[in-house]
């Protein structure tokens, strides 16, 4: 590795024939299926969009998935391909008031009751969303169109499955995992 201070601005000087770059952006594509681990959540109230759910009270959760495909990784040209997905967990009241709990009656918070059994939470005594962290499973992509209106599309996370049940259906389908 060479020594010395970075100059920026000799460095900015040089051209470059910007009509052989290659502008495209390649997303994950459409139903890929792979095995992925999670890296990431957050989270967020909607009670300022109680009307839109019908007056129930609810939170967004956004789950974060590495995905585990080296093929995958050489053929978009990326060290690390992160995909997200969205899930809106119900809640018993306000989120962050005192006694709000998650929703788990029938039909309600169905996103996180699937993550949790894709991931082999769904026995845990103590859960918590910081469980989620790391976990592995089997996620299948779907594209959709930007919300700015530029036409661009983005990858995102339509279905998790237990990694092992994903595998073997992927191979049955395939012929290879």
């Amino acid at each position: 590795m060479a020594s010395g201070t970075f100059d920026f601005d000799a460095f900015a000087q040089t051209a470059i024939d910007a009509t052989k770059v290659d502008y495209e952006f390649k997303a994950v594509p459409d139903k890929t299926e792979s095995a992925a681990q999670i890296t990431a959540l957050s989270g967020r109230s909607m009670e300022e969009y109680r009307d839109s759910f019908q007056g129930r009270h609810c939170m967004s959760v956004e789950v974060t998935w590495s995905l585990n495909d080296p093929n995958l990784k050489k053929e978009l040209n990326m060290d690390k391909i992160e995909v997200r997905q969205g899930i809106i967990v119900d809640l018993t009241g306000v989120a962050g008031e005192p006694g709000t709990t998650i929703d788990w009656s029938t039909n309600r918070s169905q996103g996180l009751k699937d993550l949790m059994l894709a991931v082999g939470l769904n026995n845990d005594k103590g859960f918590n969303f910081n469980k989620l962290k790391h976990q592995e499973g089997w996620v299948i992509t779907k594209m959709r169109d930007a919300t700015d209106g530029s036409g661009r599309k983005f990858s995102e996370v339509a279905r998790v499955m237990n990694l092992a049940k994903g595998r073997e259906a992927h191979k049955a389908k395939n012929g290879s995992a």
